[in-house]
């Protein structure tokens, strides 16, 4: 009776234990949707190669793209191994993603290339 007792009591205090765990947090799966802010009218190729968050700002996961017709910049999507998730919103990691662009228009620049585990690009008229 004693061992029934004693396995009895070590199984509830293992639940018990388990109930209190916080479970892990897992990145959300799909693609993260960042947009080009021009701040106006500035699609300069510095602005629109810098990864700084208040430039290419955090969509959504999973968002539509632009229509790709190479005019202006418009949004790139990376996976999570490409995102800063400890600001708030969400931003680019610059240690890993860099963007290129080529004018369309002077002083007007479009997305080229953006480097990334898993990366695309689209551009607006």
């Amino acid at each position: 009776m004693k061992k029934y007792l004693f396995s009895l009591i070590a199984v509830v205090l293992a639940l018990a234990a388990s109930s209190f765990t916080l479970m892990k947090k897992h990145a959300p799966t799909g693609v993260y949707v960042f947009e080009y802010n021009p701040n106006g009218t500035d699609y300069s190729l510095a602005r629109v190669t810098n990864v700084d968050k208040a430039i290419w700002v955090y969509k959504g996961i999973d968002q539509p793209m632009c229509s790709s017709i190479n005019t202006k910049a418009c949004r790139v999507s990376v996976t999570s191994a490409d995102v800063n998730m400890t600001t708030t919103p969400y931003s680019l990691k610059a240690s890993t993603v860099s963007i290129s662009a080529a004018p369309s228009l002077p002083s007007v620049y479009y997305v080229t290339g953006i480097t990334g585990t898993t990366s695309a690009f689209s551009n607006k008229p």
